[in-house]
């Protein structure tokens, strides 16, 4: 039942990705906050690119990165209060991070293992060699 709730929500998901970014509208980034939220989406296409190809074989998780990052963008640039809320989130996801990272080794081998504990998910990569 739960992989039947599962196909159901993602293709729900899948087809709303799909629709935002055609309907969504490309922008600048005139807030830090959207140069922040195009940073982080260049970063997790980046570390997509490092899993399998088999991976993302059907694109649907390239296209809600899409999607997301064309979104928030967006509605960040065009309203205030929007991009208030995503930079207190952002600011709340780094506290979260840092607070629970306290309890894993320093360096890329403490990435690694809280990446595993926070996703109960093995990884073996998830960020390019070179400096993002």
């Amino acid at each position: 039942m739960r992989q039947a709730k599962l196909a159901v929500v993602k293709v729900l998901v899948n087809n709303a990705a799909a629709m935002l970014v055609k309907a969504v509208p490309g922008t600048g980034t005139r807030r830090p906050v959207s140069r922040f939220t195009r940073r982080l989406f260049v970063l997790l296409k980046k570390a997509a690119d490092l899993a399998p190809s088999h991976f993302y074989a059907d694109k649907n998780w390239l296209q809600l990165l899409e999607a997301l990052e064309k979104t928030l963008v967006f509605i960040s640039e065009e309203d205030g209060h929007y991009a208030g809320q995503l930079a207190q989130a952002m600011l709340l996801i780094h506290d979260l991070v840092e607070e629970t990272r306290r309890e894993f080794p320093p360096g890329a081998e403490g990435d690694v293992a809280w990446l595993q504990w926070a996703a109960r998910h093995e990884v073996t990569k998830f960020k390019s060699e070179s400096k993002m």
